[in-house]
């Protein structure tokens, strides 16, 4: 249970990864108007030529590999909850490199679901 609970929190690890680098290349893109979403394929081919969001996707990809592993080693009642230690990680990845107001409020949103991945992991 020890070595699946760790790869539960590998691919946490890639997934937020590559949610890091989606917000890094939709940064570098700019707001992306909805004007511009009457041509989807148009939107779809630029966000394809950012290396950011590539590589964002391409850590998804390998998160979403290793979450198929861990899925075929323990059940998804107990594996899907401890993805709830990404949004601690998102709130705090988000505050140090993009600089995002993270309130009281979601701290303390952060330190309950914290609370709930232990109450879970000793199940």
């Amino acid at each position: 249970m020890n070595k699946s609970i760790g790869l539960i929190l590998i691919a946490v690890i890639f997934s937020v990864s590559g949610q890091l680098l989606l917000k890094a290349g939709a940064n570098r893109m700019g707001r992306v108007e909805t004007s511009a979403l009457k041509n989807p394929l148009q939107v779809a081919f630029s966000f394809l030529k950012s290396p950011l969001i590539l590589g964002g996707l391409l850590l998804f990809v390998i998160s979403a590999f290793l979450w198929i592993i861990a899925l075929t080693r323990v059940d998804l009642s107990f594996a899907y909850p401890l993805i709830g230690t990404s949004y601690i990680l998102i709130l705090l990845f988000s505050r140090i490199f993009f600089g995002e107001d993270v309130n009281v409020f979601r701290w303390v949103g952060a330190l309950l679901v914290a609370l709930g991945v232990a109450l879970i992991s000793r199940g």
